[in-house]
């Protein structure tokens, strides 16, 4: 007896035995790695939305030192004053590092790089609405009902005149916690909205608005959610 014991424990695992145990870790691993990027992603959209938090409270300090109805040209004219932290202007999820500008070339969209938008002193993950320089021929803002603005105006001037005014989705004033001053596009496939009457799939975008609040939307952000279909 102690003899066949001893050969049954020094024969190790058989052939299936072993393919057995593969095709369970392989099973398991498709389980775990969807649950685990899923995750890493939850990180950095709260480590983003963190940075995004600091960025709110910094303009809203700007705007009580210079007056309500004003804003710095670019992001990076909160730093260091306002803003000491050089790391927060860049979203985890940006594998660029700010070098590619704001609008990843992944996310599947007509969202032209809107160059004019990106800051030229650092490199930056968010796209900030209000920069003090001329809206680009890629946007035909008058076309879009904003048209109580000088020519070649800022985006700064047509910012402020959308949110004033509204334009052709939204007639009269918007409610400035939901009209953003600052857009985060890295977490673009984290969630998708269809818009039907153009046959068009959005994902989600970060967004600071003018009150300070942090926000979720699909790219085009001021149309209804009832318009929508989220996927």
């Amino acid at each position: 007896m102690t003899i066949l014991s001893s050969q049954r424990c020094k024969r190790g695992f058989t052939l299936i035995e072993l393919l057995v145990v593969i095709a369970i870790l392989v099973v398991l691993a498709g389980l775990l790695l969807p649950t685990l990027a899923r995750t890493r992603e939850r990180a950095r959209l709260t480590a983003c939305e963190n940075n995004l938090h600091e960025f709110a409270k910094a303009i809203i300090m700007y705007r009580n030192d210079f007056g309500e109805m004003e804003m710095p040209d670019w992001l990076s004219d909160l730093h260091p004053r306002y803003l000491d932290n050089r790391q927060v202007y860049l979203c985890p999820a940006d594998r660029s590092r700010g070098a590619d500008g704001a609008r990843p070339a992944d996310i599947g969209f007509e969202a032209p790089q809107l160059e004019e938008l990106d800051d030229p002193n650092l490199p930056c993950s968010y796209e900030y609405q209000f920069a003090g320089r001329a809206v680009s021929a890629q946007w035909d803002y008058r076309g879009y009902g904003i048209t109580n603005v000088p020519a070649n105006a800022t985006w700064k001037e047509v910012k402020f005149a959308q949110m004033r005014y509204g334009d052709i989705n939204h007639p009269g004033a918007y409610d400035q916690t939901v009209f953003p001053m600052m857009r985060c596009f890295h977490h673009w496939a984290t969630r998708r909205w269809r818009y039907p009457a153009q046959n068009k799939v959005m994902g989600l975008t970060i967004n600071v608005a003018y009150a300070g609040n942090i926000f979720h939307s699909p790219f085009w952000w001021e149309l209804p959610l009832s318009e929508l279909q989220e996927e």
